[in-house]
């Protein structure tokens, strides 16, 4: 990456090494730290895909979502002013949650405005965080991903994975045949958090998809 589309190196050894800091707090800090501020945003919990399964219904049926006479709480339906889906909340017409995904981060040029988003897992040897990753990595969700951040053709998504699992055959296996169809955006961390390996990725895989 070239100098021009970093910014100094910041603090991250700080960050990198607080073990008990949730990972997408980490991760947020280590990249925000190396991008340039005038060129990169990198946004925890965005909401850019916060209606996504809205939207591509809408897009199959947009009869669905026509807005009723007498609206009830168990109506959702498309506002063509706001441009987003709405439902009624205690007497109130409003943002209709529940039905999108909300990422961990987001890294979005704002020269090409392309975006690339990550999802981070931190798991020891028990829980299914791993296995709730796994609905970013359907066909259909990538490319409503893809569709919804500008018709791009770039794999859109990261998989990032961090605690004990990475350092055990049995995950190891699951995670590299579960994302082997896009090997290159699943990145196994080390549960030292040593900011270089995340540094790396960012440089080689997403930066070159999002410039």
């Amino acid at each position: 990456m070239s100098s021009a589309a970093l910014s100094q190196r910041g603090n991250w050894e700080l960050a990198a090494n607080q073990g008990g800091a949730k990972l997408e707090d980490t991760v947020q800090t280590i990249l925000a730290s190396e991008l340039d501020a005038q060129i990169y945003t990198v946004t925890k919990h965005p909401t850019t895909l916060r209606q996504l399964y809205y939207e591509h219904d809408y897009s199959q049926r947009p009869e669905l979502y026509t807005k009723p006479a007498e609206p009830t709480p168990t109506d959702v339906w498309y506002d063509p002013d706001t441009k987003t889906f709405t439902a009624l909340r205690y007497g109130r017409e409003v943002f209709a949650d529940g039905g999108g995904c909300v990422p961990d981060i987001e890294i979005r040029n704002t020269s090409t405005n392309k975006s690339y988003f990550i999802e981070c897992k931190n798991q020891n040897d028990a829980g299914n965080a791993h296995e709730r990753c796994a609905k970013y990595a359907t066909p259909s969700v990538i490319r409503a991903i893809q569709q919804k951040i500008g018709g791009v053709s770039y794999h859109p998504i990261g998989y990032l994975f961090s605690g004990s699992l990475v350092d055990k055959r049995k995950y190891i296996i699951e995670l590299n045949l579960t994302y082997g169809f896009a090997k290159e955006h699943l990145l196994l961390w080390k549960p030292d958090r040593a900011a270089e390996p995340l540094l790396k990725w960012l440089r080689t895989v997403i930066i070159p998809l999002i410039a």
